[in-house]
């Protein structure tokens, strides 16, 4: 390994052929006229933000990872660095980024360089840290982003590139954030691109994860069962997505399918917003916040005959209440721990739905030491809605 902590005016190639190249310096690679390769079963490290420097990336890092994990041709090993690029990826090809740092690829201020990625067929997000990608790669970059481990943030619309596909695995995360500095301040993130998730993300956080802002997923989405670790493990059978600040909203519009019979559970206290006819059959929970009904049909499919719905609310005492959004209509307050009639009487009431459209609602009481988000009353209540 080599270790270059100055800055450098050399104006060669670096060319890393073995081994490991460590960057403590944004401009320890010398002028960014000519550039970095890094060959395949090499690896370049950062400990600082790198300026400008066009990397050429090869492969997936050093052999002989970590439980199954390739730990990176591009690897962030301290604090948390950006790079302003262009990234040029051969093939597919690694980024790893170390547990507790992040990595952005984009522009910085100060820092000359706009962080694009081009090329190439995929890239693997590897190592439990944090990627981040921030600029529009819509016109340079078309191949799949996998998130192996850790979490893939993008806060540009475009930051996925065209076309290709963003996959999640078990255990790993993928955030949208409305970016609150820099040339996009403001503005939301809505991703075009097709989404694969996969389990219930990092310590359950959520396997779609809104850190921030009101920002939408438009292209369609895949619930699949994608095991992340080796010896392969099972993913649970619900997707988690987790809106976690109040105030937020995030907005999936296109339509949600599924791989094998999988579920949502929505968790956080933002607004999950579903615009689209979704065919998923499992169960749909919403622990915390709200869940928003923008379609007939958004709530899936469990018997192929008629829709059925399972709603969780979790009741916080005998004053609490609740509503339902349905196709743009929110029912009157219904309060908590409600008769299965009465929860049937207020999705009937919206024109929406209409008079004689539930075939039934039935009530299941659970103690809330098997439900998540215990309330003082102790039970959370599970309402089936039949649709038909």
């Amino acid at each position: 390994m080599v270790e270059d902590w100055i800055a450098n005016t050399y104006g060669g190639l670096t060319d890393v052929q073995q081994g490991t190249l460590m960057v403590n310096n944004q401009v320890a690679l010398g002028s960014s006229s000519v550039g970095t390769i890094v060959r395949s079963g090499a690896a370049l490290q950062l400990k600082s933000d790198l300026e400008e420097e066009p990397v050429q990336l090869n492969g997936h890092g050093i052999p002989g990872g970590f439980n199954g994990h390739n730990t990176g041709a591009l690897r962030n090993i301290s604090g948390t660095n950006t790079y302003t690029g262009p990234l040029t990826v051969v093939g597919t090809v690694t980024i790893g980024v170390e547990s507790g740092t992040g990595l952005i690829i984009g522009s910085k201020t100060g820092l000359n360089g706009t962080g694009t990625i081009q090329g190439g067929t995929g890239v693997i997000k590897e190592l439990t840290g944090t990627l981040t990608l921030s600029s529009d790669n819509s016109s340079t970059f078309s191949g799949n982003l996998t998130v192996h481990q850790g979490a893939l943030r993008l806060e540009h619309s475009g930051a996925a590139g065209l076309g290709g596909t963003v996959a999640v695995y078990d255990g790993a995360q993928v955030q949208l954030r409305t970016p609150d500095s820099g040339p996009n301040a403001g503005v939301p993130v809505q991703v075009p691109n097709p989404l694969s998730l996969s389990g219930t993300g990092i310590f359950g956080t959520g396997a779609l994860l809104n850190v921030a802002g009101n920002n939408a997923w438009n292209g369609p989405i895949t619930f699949d069962a994608r095991p992340g670790f080796s010896p392969p493990t099972t993913p649970a059978g619900a997707i988690v997505i987790n809106v976690p600040n109040a105030g937020d909203t995030l907005t999936l519009q296109g339509p949600i399918s599924e791989v094998a019979p999988t579920g949502l559970t929505k968790i956080g206290a933002g607004t999950l917003s579903l615009r689209n006819a979704n065919s998923y059959s499992g169960a749909t929970e919403v622990q915390h916040g709200v869940l928003n009904i923008q379609h007939a049909n958004a709530l899936g499919n469990r018997s192929g005959l008629a829709s059925v719905q399972r709603i969780v609310t979790v009741s916080p005492g005998q004053t609490g209440s609740f509503t339902l959004t349905f196709n743009g209509q929110t029912t009157s307050p219904i309060l908590f721990g409600a008769a299965a009639g009465d929860v049937q009487t207020a999705l009937e009431g919206l024109s929406t739905i209409g008079s004689g459209n539930i075939a039934s609602v039935s009530r299941i009481d659970i103690p809330t030491t098997t439900a998540s988000g215990p309330g003082p009353s102790g039970t959370a209540y599970l309402y089936t809605v039949v649709f038909g």
